[in-house]
């Protein structure tokens, strides 16, 4: 009776253990997605600083067809 089992007892832990190795790779690859959007989110909030200072960032830059938003009168 024991042999008749045996065999189920194989595979379930098997497929527990593929279960949690496809569980990690799924975390790893969001965890890597997640890290990529907030570096990419990071950059744009630089640029947005950037355009809206830009007489501030202009001597960085130097000369650029960008129009200054805020001239000098």
């Amino acid at each position: 009776m024991g042999a008749a089992y045996g065999f189920t007892s194989a595979i379930v832990p098997a497929l527990a253990l593929a279960g949690v190795a496809v569980s990690l790779i799924v975390q790893n690859r969001q965890a890597r997605a997640d890290q990529v959007q907030g570096i990419r989110s990071y950059y744009l909030e630089l640029v947005r600083l950037e355009l809206d200072g830009t007489a501030l960032f202009q001597p960085v830059w130097g000369d650029s067809d960008i129009a200054d938003p805020l001239p000098i009168s």
